[in-house]
């Protein structure tokens, strides 16, 4: 997606991209998880709505795990601090 896209397109990318995670978790590689909830918060971040910031704080949440699930802790360190963030952001909207 563009940098200049309407938060509600970025919102609807942060949705779509945290479906499309959920979805691989199941049966996907472990970068391909990594990569749509990353993108997820991507675009959760740059909505700046209250459910684009909350759908990309809950890809971290999952991001968390899956970085946990795989040993990766620089990852999983990174992806709580993206969700504590993300959710605190979601609470001034």
């Amino acid at each position: 997606m563009s940098g200049n896209g309407s938060p509600q397109e970025f919102e609807a990318g942060a949705k779509v991209a945290f479906e499309l995670g959920l979805t691989l978790s199941h049966s996907a590689s472990t970068a391909e998880v990594y990569g749509a909830y990353q993108d997820s918060i991507d675009l959760g971040r740059r909505s700046g709505t209250k459910e684009g910031l909350q759908t990309g704080g809950q890809a971290a949440f999952n991001l968390a795990i899956v970085s946990i699930e795989s040993q990766d802790t620089k990852n999983a360190v990174q992806a709580y601090l993206d969700a504590l963030e993300l959710g605190r952001l979601s609470e001034t909207k």
